[in-house]
């Protein structure tokens, strides 16, 4: 591997994978993949996989088979190492592929999609070749009923989140806080597809100044 990646262990050796250093796992990623609850024998979609720590852990932790959709070429080629790295061969389906041309269906479908919905400077992190309307239409279109869709975004981005639900119902909200005192950062949602009423949930806050500890094991 290049100067620009470098291969780090977490949740106590749980997990290794390669990761560019110009886009690592926060502890907000930590969070957020331990909110995320699979059952044995479900079958996972992972929207804009990365280098793939969502596929890995969910594969690792559920074994369960994750189709993992990446189209940037340096993280597509990440993932495939992390698979090897990881002996997930046959666990986590690396496709490289736009996932507006998706045709299976899925029990559940993760996705940390880029933050922002205007240009900058870190492709992963500014919305560019998808848009948060169109992730979500696919998501909606290859759920089977029932299913459910975690996705993390700022929290300023919940309202825009919701008016792009169309047959998604919002089951949870998990309002992630910087530390004690701040204003909400980021929020972490549940919908579930075709739901016959949303009944949702706000659940506690969360400081991810705290949440250290949840990356010591899986």
């Amino acid at each position: 591997m290049g100067g620009s990646v470098n291969q780090v262990s977490l949740f106590r050796g749980f997990l290794r994978f390669y990761q560019p250093k110009s886009f690592k796992v926060s502890i907000t990623q930590v969070v957020f993949i331990k909110r995320v609850k699979v059952k044995g024998g479900e079958k996972v979609g992972d929207f804009g996989a990365g280098f793939g720590f969502l596929s890995l852990y969910l594969a690792k932790k559920y074994s369960v088979k994750v189709y993992a959709y990446e189209k940037d070429p340096l993280m597509f080629g990440l993932l495939k190492e992390n698979i090897k790295l990881n002996s997930l061969e046959g666990k986590v389906i690396p496709i490289n592929e736009d996932i507006r041309n998706i045709k299976e269906k899925f029990d559940k479908v993760v996705s940390n999609p880029p933050f922002y919905n205007f240009q900058g400077p870190n492709p992963y992190t500014f919305e560019g070749n998808i848009t948060l309307k169109e992730l979500i239409e696919v998501a909606e279109s290859s759920l089977r009923d029932y299913g459910d869709l975690y996705l993390i975004l700022p929290a300023f981005r919940l309202y825009e989140c919701f008016h792009y639900f169309k047959r998604l119902k919002p089951k949870q909200i998990f309002p992630l806080y910087p530390k004690r005192g701040k204003p909400c950062r980021y929020v972490i949602v549940r919908a579930k597809n075709n739901a016959k009423s949303p009944n949702l949930t706000l659940e506690e806050p969360l400081y991810l100044n705290e949440a250290q500890p949840l990356a010591n094991s899986p």
